[in-house]
């Protein structure tokens, strides 16, 4: 199973692979996620190359890539968290139908302008 520190380092090496083109380095990736040392990413990569997610060649350089599998986990990962968003926003659009019914005036105006953020983060 993989956890939620191991997909945040396979997502950072999805996101640094595309955005410079070529492998990232253990350095690169513990920038990404906000950890000073490469050990965590060195410890998350290697669990991660245990359960068949990334694999890499030892002791050479940019040499790291994302598996089929690891493209589905990261694929099933994105969607989870899509939905959590999407439910998020229906929760915030419910409590502003709410306040649409019962509110004065400013709160209404408020309500409008969360309803303007989730319209626009849709599109």
């Amino acid at each position: 199973m993989v956890t939620a520190a191991q997909m945040v380092v396979l997502e950072a090496v999805d996101a640094l692979s595309q955005e410079k083109g070529i492998s990232p380095c253990f350095e690169e990736i513990a920038d990404r996620i906000g950890v000073q040392s490469k050990s965590p990413v060195a410890r998350g990569l290697g669990l991660l190359r245990d359960q068949g997610l990334v694999d890499y060649l030892p002791h050479k350089a940019r040499t790291l890539w994302i598996t089929a599998a690891g493209r589905d986990a990261l694929r099933t990962f994105r969607a989870a968290r899509g939905l959590d968003l999407l439910n998020d926003k229906i929760s915030r659009l419910a409590a502003w139908a709410t306040e649409e019914l019962t509110a004065p005036v400013a709160i209404r105006d408020d309500a409008q302008s969360i309803l303007n953020q989730i319209n626009e983060g849709a599109a």
